[in-house]
Order: structure tokens, then sequence, then C-alpha cells
């Protein structure tokens, strides 16, 4: 059955079982239909980017930029949503692994925190931790004790 033969609940439920499944190359071909039917509707767009960064397709950098210039319509720099926080958080914490630049450690760090203090959820707490931790490394390999001590401190007060 062709995606234009579902109504928008069966895409999504079908979307949602492709993602359950990791295949999100078809989850994305499902949440693109979902997109031209809700255009802005938060949720379709927070499971599209999800699919399009998990996909890796055509290559993981792009996936992750691709998912990232969507994202931007939920305004995450601004926004109070934990689950679009989480997935900005995510993306560039991927993008940090692939390239380590130190604004994409800082804006995924910046990102959990915010969405640790609106949702209070392990998910986000952990890997709020996780990058603080990834930031103190850094601070030691620049030299920067002082910072690293900071962030290594808040990573451990997080897991508690």
């Amino acid at each position: 059955m062709a995606p234009t033969d579902l109504d928008t609940k069966q895409l999504l439920e079908q979307a949602q079982k492709r993602i359950n499944d990791s295949d999100f190359a078809s989850a994305r071909v499902l949440l693109d239909e979902a997109r031209k039917r809700r255009p802005t509707d938060s949720f379709v767009i927070q499971r599209l980017a999800l699919s399009i960064y998990k996909s890796k397709q055509p290559d993981p950098v792009t996936a992750l930029n691709d998912a990232l210039e969507l994202l931007r319509v939920l305004k995450p720099e601004t926004c109070n949503n934990p689950e679009t926080l989480g997935l900005y958080g995510a993306i560039h914490k991927r993008l940090w692994e692939i390239n380590p630049k130190p604004q994409l450690l800082d804006i995924g760090i910046t990102a959990y925190a915010r969405g640790f203090a609106l949702k209070q959820d392990h998910y986000t707490g952990i890997n709020f931790a996780f990058l603080l931790d990834l930031r103190a490394r850094e601070h030691l390999k620049a030299g920067m004790r002082d910072d690293a001590i900071t962030d290594h401190t808040l990573a451990l007060r997080m897991r508690k």
C-alpha cells in the first residue's frame, strides 16, 4: 500500500512501527507524506527529524545536517519542548563525534540542560552528564583544569 493510500493516523502508526524496527529510511518516506498533510505539526517534524538523522542517508553528516535544518522550524534555540531539545542535543552530539568542534558540544550541552530542566527525565539527564564529561576531557586536553573540574562535578551531580 502506498503512503498516499493511508490516512494520517495510519501513516504515523506505520512510521512509528518502522522506527521501532530501526527501519528509519522507510519511516522517513511515511513521515514525509505525513508532513505534507501536517506541515507545522511538531510531533511529525520531530519524528521526521529523528528518522532522517538515524537513517544516515545519503551519509551520516548530510543526514544530521538535514535533520538539523528541519528541526529549525521548531526553533530549538528558544523552544520549551523537551522532545525537540533532546533531538537538537542528540544531533549536535553526533555532529561533534564526527567533527569535534567545541561549539557543537556546547550547543548539545545547552539543549540537554534545558530539556532536563523542563522534563527531569533519565534520558535527557544522562546525555547531559555524558556531554559534560566529554567537555571536561576536552578542557583537560587544552590545559583548562578548573573548567574540567567544574564540568566533571556537574556531571557527577547530574547522575545523582
